[in-house]
This record gives C-alpha cells, sequence and structure tokens, in this order.
C-alpha cells in the first residue's frame, strides 16, 4: 500500500523531509497521530524552512484535536509563506474551532490583502460567517461562489459548503468531534476521514 511504498522512499533517500512528510500524511489518515508526529518532528530537524512541515503538523494536531496547538502551526506557516491562501484558511478554521470568531475573520481579511479573494478564502468566510449566525452573509458568498465558478476554477467542495438549497450551512465534522475538520479544498487524508473524494491542491 502506499504506506509501505513512503517507507521505502525514506529508505532510499534517509534525508528527505519531504518523504517523511508524505508518510506522516498517510499515518495521519489512520489516526496514528503520535507516529506521524513523531516523522513531523524529524523532518522539520532536516528541514527548518519547509512549509510542508507547519501545513501538516497543523492538520495532525487539528485532527488529533488538539486546536490550540493546530492554530499556533498555522500561523506559523503564515509566516514562512504569507502568500499560500491556505496557511490563512487554515488559521481561520482553527481560529473558528475554538470559538475566536472575530480573528478568525481578521485573519481572513488578512489573507484577502496578500492574495486576493480567492475561492477557498471566501469559502472560509462564508463557513465562519455561517457559525456566527450570520446566514444570509454566508449563503450571498455561497452563491458568490456559484457565479465565479462559470468563469474561474473554484474547486467543487468549496463550492459544496455553501450550497444555498441545504437547511443549514455546517462543518464537515469528524465522527463525533465538535470540533471542525479542516477546511474548503481538503487533502486526501481529509477526504477519506470525511469519505469525500478530493484533489490535493498545494
Amino acid at each position: 500500500g502506499s504506506e509501505r511504498e513512503q517507507r521505502r522512499a525514506m529508505e532510499l533517500d534517509p534525508g528527505s523531509a519531504t518523504a517523511m512528510c508524505w508518510c506522516a500524511t498517510t499515518l495521519i489518515a489512520r489516526e496514528r497521530f503520535e507516529e506521524a508526529q513523531r516523522l513531523l518532528e524529524k523532518a522539520r530537524r532536516i528541514d527548518p524552512l519547509s512549509i510542508i512541515v507547519p501545513y501538516e503538523m497543523g492538520d495532525l494536531h487539528f485532527l488529533w484535536r488538539r486546536l490550540e496547538e493546530a492554530l499556533n502551526h498555522y500561523l506559523q506557516l503564515v509566516e514562512l509563506e504569507p502568500s499560500l491562501p491556505q496557511a490563512y484558511s487554515r488559521g481561520a478554521t482553527a481560529y473558528a474551532a475554538l470559538g475566536r470568531y472575530e480573528e478568525a475573520l481578521a485573519i481572513l481579511t488578512r489573507g484577502e490583502g496578500r492574495c486576493g479573494r480567492t475561492p477557498d478564502l471566501t469559502a472560509t468566510r462564508g463557513y465562519v460567517l455561517a457559525f456566527m449566525g450570520r446566514r444570509e452573509e454566508a449563503q450571498s458568498l455561497g452563491l458568490e461562489l456559484e457565479e465565479r465558478a462559470r468563469t474561474e476554477y473554484v474547486p467543487w467542495l468549496v463550492r459544496s459548503y455553501h450550497d444555498p438549497n441545504v437547511d443549514a450551512l455546517r462543518p464537515a465534522r469528524a465522527h463525533s468531534s465538535s470540533s471542525f475538520v479542516c477546511v474548503p479544498e481538503l487533502s486526501e487524508r481529509d477526504s477519506k476521514r470525511l469519505s469525500f473524494s478530493a484533489i490535493r491542491r498545494n
């Protein structure tokens, strides 16, 4: 399977932080969080400036329901790669999961100022607004995404986040957890946990 192939890649190139991160991604999908964390910490020692490590560390802690730790890693990702929209959207989702909605909106505004109003940032803003009870604003953004999809690429999962025909706008949840699962463009790992099929874009 994929884990066997990824471990083989690490054997062939034991200094590859990227190979370690991809293996960690598989381990997280299988809820082997402690093993994944050890691999990511090793990858960080090898490549302390890698943007993949805080990205994966954030997702690891988010799915492990360690929301403060997840937020810290996403904020580190923002500092390392301020032009990456997903850094802001993931940070906003972590803030929202902690009930810190105004800070979630603030980091999205910061991301929009740096990256523009990308589909994932727009979707995440609607996601946060829905949780604040500002349903009409959230639905308006969902309709905007549907309209934008006519002329630009908008991932289907981003658009489905804000379907105006659904009874309520709710985030996907991991099992019975009260915390969110990470954000508009789900990674392959997140998709497996939620029985979605999505393409990861980095």
